[in-house]
């Protein structure tokens, strides 16, 4: 009880934080408050109108009239009808806007601090289960905190029974004991289900990773050639139904033992119930009560019936909630990335110095580099190549600063990189092998490389022009504002020597950029595009430091030194030439693609 009240503290203290910025969703919530705590007050008092009507009936057909009872009922009545007309329907559009805003406030958190985890803590599936968690539960539960009537049915319905035990006290403290004893049961249904919902979540995390991961294979547009080429589909559709089919099964044995659950609950409850209209029947037989006690009581057990059905299931949702905490506490707790970002002048060059680097991922027992020490000179013009797992991209994710080594240090103009990463961040611009397919506007894909910068239209049409996409883009109706993917009717695709060229347009539109980083640049590309965009690349950033990776040795002849790793380790360095007269592993390498064009 003592970490559920804590958690729930945490609950509305980081969503008030969060999410409840605007002082007008703030004087939602308290009318909201109002409005539902009126109708639980209303609803407490209904079985005792029913009565005072029975009773006032009663007393004009004895020729005793007694009209207080019969004004007060009818007073009400109206009062409530009132309230029915000009308020009842107003309680979903506030709940709509009260919802509306923390969900967007908590998941803008959300995505924002997604940016900020250390980027090495992503080489592990349970982070994504943990984001995939918090992103589809955390924002609906604390939502319902303040939207919806979990805290309001909390209290609401503790005043009610406060006040509904009030009136049957009037007519027998043991009719009262034995309503309220017939509504406990239900706190135990309740709290076993919230506990239990919370495990079967958790449990069925990884099958519901995977059951995502084969439906967005299946509809995926990237993967539908090689699934009508290979007939995959059955395969596929196999694996899906397989997964689903098991989460079915577990959660309609969930379902049928919450079922029995409740037809106990129900049997028990509706059980004190008649005993507490039996004891009231005989207390009126007594004449130590009116008739009109019958009708209080009945109906005051079907309220707390009811209304305690909605206590327990906002318990439940509580406990609930408090377990789904722990998820939301640990993804607040990830460490952080500082990223400064560099106020100082412009830099005239960058100097890069890796000093005896030591670098392993995560959950691997042997290093990627191992004491790995290169120098590289503002303006030249480097190849790095290797067999893969060489360690190659690591080198480039160290540069990026989206790593921190092990051991050793990485300066910039002789600073640790770790102390001022935003220094390589603004002055660098990066093509990553893997990089990434925007479905937005041809536009957007070149200006998202400097996104904070006015560009100007001349400045894009030169980056396209030196990529090569320039005159494609050119043939378009849109030309540059044309969209990409199949977002909107007016979408083209692209191909992969397409996407290639307008993702080097991206890293060119960086004008300031001094290091310029070209991760296998032409993968995608044909021999004649490829040598067409290492000449537009190496005169583009002439002046400034180009490093190069790729498998393919058509353009190592053009850089002024080629690094060859092998195991973490730099094992040649020099240029084309010297490397081809030392007739190590790069004069193999070379000789053996040259081979091919033969």
């Amino acid at each position: 009880m003592k970490k559920t009240i804590i958690n729930i503290l945490y609950i509305l203290k980081n969503t008030s934080k969060i999410a409840l910025k605007s002082r007008k969703v703030k004087i939602y919530i308290f009318i909201l408050f109002f409005l539902f705590i009126f109708d639980y007050i209303f609803k407490a008092i209904m079985p005792v109108i029913r009565a005072e009507l029975i009773n006032g009936a009663q007393s004009i057909a004895n020729q005793k009239p007694d009209y207080s009872g019969i004004i007060f009922a009818l007073t009400s009545l109206l009062l409530y009808a009132v309230y029915m007309y000009f308020f009842w329907g107003k309680r979903g559009v506030l709940s709509t806007l009260i919802e509306g805003e923390i969900k967007n406030n908590i998941n803008a958190h959300f995505y924002k601090r997604l940016c900020d985890i250390d980027y090495s803590l992503f080489n592990s599936p349970k982070i994504y289960e943990n984001i995939n968690f918090v992103q589809n539960n955390i924002p609906n539960y604390a939502s319902s905190f303040f939207a919806s009537p979990m805290l309001i049915s909390l209290f609401g319905t503790v005043v009610l029974i406060f006040i509904t035990l009030f009136f049957l006290i009037q007519i027998n403290v043991f009719v009262a004991l034995i309503v309220l004893a017939g509504n406990v049961v239900g706190v135990f249904q309740k709290l076993y289900e919230a506990k239990n919902n919370y495990y079967v979540t958790v449990k069925q995390m990884p099958e519901r990773r995977w059951s995502g991961t084969y439906s967005s294979v299946i509809i995926g547009r990237e993967y539908l050639k090689e699934i009508r080429f290979f007939n995959l589909m059955p395969y596929l559709l196999g694996k899906w139904e397989n997964i689903n089919k098991e989460l079915n099964r577990q959660n309609k044995n969930i379902s049928i033992k919450y079922i029995i659950l409740d037809i106990v609950k129900y049997f028990i409850s509706n059980t004190f119930n008649i005993a507490a209209l039996i004891l009231t029947a005989y207390l009126i037989l007594q004449k130590r009560t009116d008739i009109g006690s019958l009708i209080l009581v009945y109906g005051a057990s079907s309220t707390m019936l009811d209304t305690s059905g909605s206590l327990f299931a906002s318990l439940g949702q509580l406990r609930q909630a408090s377990n789904y905490t722990d998820q939301w506490r640990q993804f607040e707790q990830y460490p952080i990335f500082e990223q400064s970002e560099y106020l100082g002048e412009p830099p005239k060059e960058l100097n890069i110095k890796f000093e005896n680097i030591g670098f392993k991922y995560e959950g691997m027992q042997d290093n990627v580099l191992e004491n790995f020490s290169i120098d590289i000179k503002y303006g030249e013009k480097i190849a790095i190549v290797g067999e893969n797992g060489s360690g190659k991209t690591t080198f480039v994710s160290l540069l990026n600063a989206l790593y921190q080594p092990q051991s050793g240090n990485i300066f910039i103009n002789d600073i640790d990189i770790s102390e001022n990463i935003g220094l390589i961040r603004k002055y660098s611009s990066t093509l990553f092998q893997d990089f990434p397919q925007y479905e937005f506007s041809i536009r957007e894909n070149i200006t998202i490389g400097d996104i904070y910068r006015d560009i100007t239209e001349d400045e894009i049409i030169e980056a396209a022009q030196k990529s090569g996409i320039y005159n494609y883009i050119n043939t378009l109706p849109k030309q540059f504002d044309t969209p990409i993917g199949t977002l909107e009717d007016s979408g083209i695709n692209l191909s992969g020597g397409q996407w290639q060229k307008l993702a080097l347009a991206r890293a060119n539109i960086r004008n300031n950029a001094k290091i310029v980083i070209l991760d296998e640049p032409a993968y995608a590309l044909d021999a004649i595009a490829e040598s067409e965009m290492y000449e537009s690349a190496f005169k583009l950033f002439d002046g400034k430091t180009i490093i190069m990776i790729s498998h393919r040795l058509t353009a190592t002849a053009m850089v002024d030194r080629i690094l060859v790793f092998k195991d973490g380790v730099v094992i040649e360095n020099g240029s084309h030439k010297n490397l081809l007269e030392k007739k190590g592993i790069y004069y193999l390498m070379y000789t053996a693609q040259s081979s091919l064009y033969k």
